[in-house]
């Protein structure tokens, strides 16, 4: 239960997420906010840990194995009484103009595109902080006061979610140089933590390969339900930190399986393969880096 006077305390938060690198950002994230959450990786997990202890707001994500974000909000909505409605914040990659409306039938409140912008966050949980009545915290405060809202302002002015939703099919692609990791936005999510990034990225090096096995192993026995999912995962943690060209192949591959269609899936996971294996070798060359530096 949650026994503190709301004016005493902040958002106590639940985060469901199934991706290891993408729990790691936002808990660091959750962490710079002055915000601390209890995590679990699916949905039946967090239906699980909602019958032991209350929370104010739940981040969760859309796709996951076991029980995806949709139907965990949807069973929540199911058993809790009129006089408790539990905040949950829709997180996902899937910019389709119906993902909005599958979201508000779903019972959620609102929504967070990913990979998540440490402003739009803060601004987001200060709204429900001033809904529910509870504080939020001076770190929080201080990321909205610095923030410059002008180029956001539609989004995160919204009372629910966005009204409006990308109509592009494929997910930006820019320019590469001669490295896997566009730097800049990668800086831009750890905020200038060069041991954060080594992280997420060590992270992804350990996680890829499961999901490219995971992969191959999809193809092989025709499972496209397996494959759409292991594809949008990889998507989602190459997206997190960074990673050029791979989110666009993941998405390909995820596409072909919604479609019903594996015709270029080994091409494409090979392509996938290479990208990873230019990342790993990214990683060592930039820690032996890092360690020489330290000499």
């Amino acid at each position: 239960m949650i026994s503190d006077p709301p004016e005493l305390r902040s958002l106590k938060i639940l985060l469901v997420e199934d991706t290891p690198v993408n729990r790691q950002l936002l808990v660091n994230q959750l962490m710079v906010l002055g915000y601390q959450a209890d995590c679990v990786s699916n949905g039946v997990a967090a239906l699980n840990r909602l019958t032991k202890q209350d929370y104010d707001l739940i981040l969760m994500d859309c796709i996951m194995p076991v029980l995806d974000g949709y139907l965990t909000t949807e069973a929540l909505r199911a058993r809790e009484s009129n006089s408790r409605r539990t905040i949950v914040v829709a997180m996902t990659a899937n910019i389709s103009p119906g993902e909005r409306q599958k979201c508000l039938a779903a019972g959620m409140d609102d929504y967070l595109s990913k990979p998540i912008q440490l402003e739009i966050l803060a601004t987001i949980l200060a709204r429900w902080s001033s809904v529910l009545g509870v504080r939020v915290p001076e770190s929080c405060h201080s990321v909205i006061e610095n923030y410059n809202l002008a180029d956001d302002q539609q989004q995160i002015d919204r009372p629910i979610l966005p009204m409006e939703v990308s109509t592009e099919s494929e997910l930006p692609s820019p320019e590469r140089g001669e490295i896997p990791v566009e730097l800049a936005r990668l800086r831009e999510l750890s905020r200038g933590d060069l041991e954060f990034e080594l992280e997420m990225l060590q992270a992804f090096v350990e996680d890829a390969p499961v999901y490219l096995e995971q992969i191959r192993q999809a193809i092989s026995t025709g499972d496209l339900n397996s494959l759409a999912l292991t594809a949008h995962q990889l998507k989602g943690a190459a997206m997190t930190v960074a990673i050029y060209e791979l989110p666009e192949r993941a998405k390909q591959l995820e596409n072909l399986a919604v479609n019903n269609c594996l015709e270029k899936a080994r091409e494409l996971l090979a392509e996938c393969e290479r990208i990873v294996d230019e990342v790993h070798n990214f990683l060592a060359d930039l820690v032996q880096t890092e360690k020489s530096s330290r000499l």
